[in-house]
């Protein structure tokens, strides 16, 4: 049902592009859009000191019943 949803609503919006020639609009929009990502992306700090955690792969050897 969701891509159904999602079919309409992308072919309807492509439908109102080509037939009210916005085509260009779209297109400065989503160049200032990708812009706008891209900035902010290179602006974000980045911290790479965190602690990790150290995983002990070592199987304990449990005592059995019939040992």
């Amino acid at each position: 049902m969701r891509k159904l949803l999602w079919l309409c609503l992308f072919f309807g919006a492509y439908v109102w592009m080509v037939t009210t020639n916005n085509e260009q609009f779209v297109l400065e929009r989503g160049k200032a859009l990708y812009k706008m990502v891209c900035d902010w992306f290179e602006d974000a700090d980045v911290d790479f000191h965190f602690k990790h955690k150290k995983i002990s792969h070592q199987k304990k050897d449990r005592s059995r019943r019939w040992d």
